[in-house]
């Protein structure tokens, strides 16, 4: 009734699989280690190293979030040093996001409301009705029982927020096909000095 010209349906998982290979391909021009995470649309991108080609973190991903949008997708970059600091605050905000410490995503992600993870409302509800509204409420409550009372993922979400361990990266590397083209000088037919030709140009393949 609010807005007449919306249109809902269903994305097949086919369609949905095509978009995150085409996504990951554009990702990996600006990393060779990039890891698929869910939800689908979510991705963790290895930075290390990348301040020799790029002048700055901060200008990598303001070129890696104007690429996507060139695309055709509102996307956001977050660089820190933690899996949940950066997706917390990926959550909550838009646009291009880097910490220059592991205190400073840790406090910003505290921030977060819990409304904005992908957690059930009712016990978002629950918690809110106890004055637990932000991550760093949720760091404050006891472990014990936690589960029990709120669930699985609640509770998951405060550990991941509290964990100091670091989680590394699992990254699918993609694949390069090697093309080499030989030129002969005349109409060969003759398979061993065939087999010599396709020998050389591997061994030069592997040299570079």
């Amino acid at each position: 009734a609010l807005l007449p010209t919306l249109r809902i349906g269903v994305v097949a998982p086919e369609e949905m699989n095509a978009e995150v290979e085409s996504l990951a391909g554009q990702l990996y021009r600006f990393s060779p280690r990039v890891e698929r995470a869910d939800p689908p649309g979510t991705f963790w991108l290895d930075a290390s190293g990348l301040e020799l080609l790029h002048p700055s973190l901060e200008g990598w991903a303001a070129s890696l979030r104007g690429e996507l949008a060139r695309a055709g997708w509102e996307a956001t970059v977050v660089v820190g040093f933690s899996r949940f600091g950066t997706y917390a605050v990926a959550r909550a905000c838009r646009g291009v996001k880097v910490f220059s410490s592991p205190e400073e995503e840790h406090t910003a992600a505290g921030r977060v409301r819990l409304r904005e993870l992908e957690l059930d409302p009712e016990g978002v509800e629950a918690l809110e009705k106890l004055g637990v509204r932000t991550v760093q409420d949720l760091r404050a409550l006891p472990e014990v029982g936690l589960r029990e009372r709120f669930g699985h993922p609640v509770a998951e979400v405060r550990r991941l927020a509290t964990a100091s361990v670091f989680d590394p990266l699992r990254p699918k590397v993609q694949r390069e096909e090697l093309v080499r083209q030989v030129v002969l000088d005349a109409p060969e037919s003759d398979l061993v000095r065939l087999v010599f030709a396709v020998k050389n140009a591997l061994d030069l393949s592997l040299i570079h």
